[in-house]
Parts: C-alpha cells; sequence; structure tokens
C-alpha cells in the first residue's frame, strides 16, 4: 500500500501522547507562591470614653491593655491593611503572620489578641503623646463612634468577633509576631475575595487588670522599620505558559488542515 502525503503528515494522536501533552502544559502552567509585605492602610486606637469624643489615628502609637487609670482606663487598637488592593484576584492566602514593634517599657508578659473587626471605621489626624487622646475629628474612629459623631458602634468599644484569629504574649520592647492560623487565613482570603468587609482587627489586651496596656507603633512612626508589617504568602492564579500556547497552536492548526 502506498502511503499519501497526506496520511504521513496527518496521523492520529495516541492517547499516550495526548497524556504526555497534558502533563506538559499542567507543569508549565503551574504557579509560583509569592511573598508580599503590607504596610498599614490605616491604624488608631479606640480609647475608653463613654463621650466618644477623644481618638488618637495621628499619632505614632496604638495601645491594647489598660493603664494605671481609676476609670476609662482600657484602650484597644485597630488595624487594616489593604489586601485586595495589593495581591491579585483569586489568588489564593497560604500563610499569613502580622508583625508590630512594641515600643513601651511596660515589661510584664501579657497576651494580646487579633480579633476581626466587624464595621468600617476611620483614622483621623487626632494626635496624642501618649495614650489619652486628643479632640476627635469628623470620621475618626473612637470608643463610641466608629466615624465620630454620625455612625455609632453597635457596642461601645467597637465591633469585633468574639473569637481571636491569632493571639501572642508581649513582654518587652521589641517586634512581635502573632502567627498564621486557619482562622487568619480565613480573614486574609475572605478580605480578598470581598474587599467590602475587609475592616482589618482589633488588637485586645488583657484587660482584668490595671496596668496591663501595651503601646505598638503606628504607620506615622518616622522609622520605617518599625511600622506594622502584614507579611502574606499566596499563590496567584496560573497563567497559561509559553508551551501551554504553543502547544494549543498546533493542535489548532493540526485540527483545521484534517478538516474536509
Amino acid at each position: 500500500m502506498i502511503r499519501t502525503e497526506s496520511q504521513s503528515l496527518f496521523r492520529p494522536v495516541s492517547v499516550h501522547g495526548l497524556a504526555a501533552a497534558v502533563l506538559i502544559v499542567s507543569l508549565v502552567s503551574t504557579a509560583q507562591a509569592d511573598l508580599v509585605v503590607l504596610g498599614a492602610a490605616a491604624d488608631n486606637t479606640l480609647i475608653e470614653d463613654f463621650e466618644g469624643d477623644v481618638s488618637s489615628g495621628g499619632s505614632t502609637g496604638m495601645f491594647a491593655g489598660r493603664n494605671n487609670q481609676s476609670s476609662n482606663s482600657r484602650r484597644r487598637g485597630v488595624i487594616l491593611f489593604d489586601i485586595a488592593g495589593i495581591i491579585p484576584a483569586g489568588s489564593t492566602i497560604n500563610t499569613v503572620t502580622l508583625q508590630l514593634s512594641q515600643s513601651s517599657a511596660n515589661t510584664a508578659a501579657t497576651t494580646v489578641s487579633l480579633h476581626r473587626v466587624l464595621a468600617a471605621w476611620g483614622e483621623g489626624t487626632a494626635t496624642t503623646t501618649g495614650g489619652q487622646g486628643a479632640p476627635a475629628g469628623i470620621g475618626d474612629a473612637t470608643w463610641v463612634y466608629s466615624s465620630y459623631n454620625t455612625v455609632a458602634w453597635v457596642t461601645p468599644g467597637g465591633d469585633f468577633a468574639p473569637a481571636a484569629s491569632s493571639q501572642t504574649v508581649i513582654a518587652g520592647t521589641g517586634d512581635y509576631q502573632w502567627p498564621s492560623t486557619t482562622s487568619l487565613l480565613a480573614d486574609v482570603q475572605s478580605f480578598l475575595d470581598n474587599p467590602a468587609i475587609n475592616f482589618g482587627w482589633l488588637l485586645l489586651g488583657e484587660e482584668s487588670a490595671s496596668q496591663t496596656v501595651k503601646r505598638f507603633s503606628t504607620r506615622e512612626e518616622p522609622d520605617e522599620a518599625l511600622r506594622p508589617q502584614l507579611i502574606v504568602d499566596y499563590t496567584p492564579v496560573p497563567e497559561p505558559g509559553t508551551a501551554a500556547l504553543l502547544l494549543a497552536g498546533v493542535w489548532f492548526a493540526v485540527s483545521r488542515r484534517r478538516k474536509p
């Protein structure tokens, strides 16, 4: 039997050959994980005050815990990172770590937990050198208001998830990390997938005793190395590799040539 030119050029692709081609496409198209360090987009301190008219959004420190005042001694930090503005949509979050610098001299070891905030809040320019706060401006987060003085928290002191997303023990000055947990991963993945619910986290310190307050550097800190950092390892959506595109092009061309 004489084999024609068309028979020699267009032999059927075997099942094994097709499987190998699919494997090549899969290997070439596999995405690699990326690591990004995000700076805070906003931070503030909710200062216990039932008038709700003091804030600290422009300060270089935010506080969590209780100071030695006889009343209105609780402090709660709030912090927000622009997840969707930095990490590509559709990515898978692998690990998340929050790093803050404890910048005060209080060395008593206490636990500070991270809780997902449930409502939008504001950061103004109220500035204070300590944790006493300064007169709040329009839109500031305070103990009573998520946005001074028009939108109140449902519960004074902030609306946040009761379960901690992560926690760590804070003692002397230095850098501290809130480790990656299932809950923290879920928070960041949801913030990426649905940016409208990204209200960040609240830092809840030891509030059952006095003089437990911790001071953390904010995004206004002059020394950039001390500013808040969110360290995220993520895998972006895979993109077609060069080999995959070439194979698709060849397959398309062959398919067209084989048509009667």
